[in-house]
């Protein structure tokens, strides 16, 4: 049975665009949008000192060696501090889409003044795991930060970014890596990591049919829009 046009029409698209990537890898912002947005979430931590006075954490990106060592080369921050860090990406089989599959959009066009049409080869299923690493240096504002970052959790935390309006995180660990050694109980740091999963989509680059169903590389940057 000959195939219908429509299919043709689609399978020769798909190979065009699998062509048009090859051996093509252009660096993205994927990482510092999730980065970005999750340090936004977190920037309103807070702990209530002594004199009931509120006091804003800061938070930075950097691995745990990195934050320990700039804590203690700085000796302007003010512990608690808490920094960001990503861990691991790895691909989410349950949610893998097939090679088969292909993602069509139509967006307005504000200069043009037009709908446009946008394809890319479907995003790639994704767990994002990223750590917060806690630094304090008594008990009390340790367990104040901790609660407030379980609080964000009910059960998943919504990251918003340029991609995606509606993507989750969830928590999946903690750990207590304070040290105990009794030489270090001079300058003892306490230090909790939170582990948080993000389950998310790492997107393929997207390309423009033109009037004449040629296919072109489109650059055009798509914020996501509110579903509110």
């Amino acid at each position: 049975m000959a195939k219908s046009p429509k299919l043709r029409a689609r399978d020769y698209m798909r190979r065009a665009l699998y062509e048009l990537d090859k051996n093509r890898y252009v660096p993205s912002d994927f990482y510092r949008e999730y980065t970005g947005a999750l340090t936004r979430q977190l920037s309103d931590l807070t702990i209530l000192e002594k004199d009931s006075k509120k006091r804003k954490i800061s938070i930075f990106y950097g691995n745990p060696e990195r934050a320990i060592a700039k804590i203690k080369e700085d000796r302007n921050i003010i512990l608690p501090v808490v920094s960001v860090s990503i861990d691991d990406l790895d691909e989410d089989i349950t949610r893998r889409r097939t090679d088969t599959c292909l993602e069509t959009e139509t967006y307005w066009d504000k200069e043009e003044q037009r709908a446009i049409r946008i394809v890319s080869l479907p995003p790639k299923a994704v767990v994002l795991t990223y750590s917060i690493n806690v630094f304090a240096k008594y008990t009390e504002d340790m367990n104040q930060l901790i609660e407030q970052i379980h609080m964000k959790f009910q059960p998943a935390m919504d990251i918003r970014t340029k991609f995606s309006s509606n993507t989750k995180a969830f928590l999946s660990d903690l750990s207590d890596e304070s040290s105990t050694a009794p030489s270090d109980q001079q300058d003892r740091i306490l230090k909790k990591k939170v582990y948080l999963s993000i389950e998310t989509y790492v997107p393929n680059r997207k390309y423009r049919i033109t009037s004449t169903g040629e296919i072109e590389e489109y650059n055009y940057e798509f914020d996501v829009e509110d579903s509110e």
